[in-house]
């Protein structure tokens, strides 16, 4: 039985990839940057037609509006067509360049940085039996993005969430 996953910030489907290697099957996808989406639709159709040399397999994201303007219930609709399963996880890489050196360091109140906000949000009110946010050391390591990160730490324990974030 492959658990089903959300994924969020797919980008090239590079963790939905890692994922269902591992066993777990992606069954609803969110990238709100074009180039992105036809990277991950163009990408993901040719590496799952290749495991299936017998047709062609055309897979896309299953929505490309921002995070900002999706509803939790709405992203569990188009999911799952009703109630969401006992057992599903969600999957994210919020955009980093806030927290990075390569990046603005603007932090949280970054244009990307506040996206996480939003997907941590969306996460409690999902609330999942488990998830997995990718992201940059930076967001814990450095002194000027650490309360941000125990605030997002704190909000995630305080619904019942054990946080590992090593």
């Amino acid at each position: 039985m492959s658990f089903p996953i959300l994924s969020f910030f797919t980008g090239g489907g590079f963790l939905d990839l890692g994922f269902n290697q591992a066993g777990f099957r992606t069954c609803w996808t969110n990238e709100n940057n074009p180039a992105f989406v036809r990277g991950y639709n163009f990408g993901m159709s040719s590496w799952l037609s290749s495991m299936d040399k017998t047709r062609r397999v055309e897979i896309a994201i299953s929505n490309s509006s921002s995070i900002c303007d999706l509803s939790a219930s709405q992203v569990i609709a188009e999911a799952f067509s009703s109630l969401a399963p006992s057992l599903y996880g969600v999957i994210g890489g919020p955009p980093c360049p806030d927290f990075s050196n390569g990046g603005t360091h603007a932090g949280g109140e970054g244009v990307n940085g506040r996206l996480t906000t939003v997907f941590v949000d969306m996460l409690c009110t999902l609330n999942p039996p488990f998830f997995v946010i990718e992201n940059v050391p930076g967001l814990c390591r450095f002194h000027k993005h650490r309360e941000f990160f125990k605030k997002k730490i704190f909000q995630l324990e305080k619904i019942g969430y054990f946080v590992d974030y090593k």
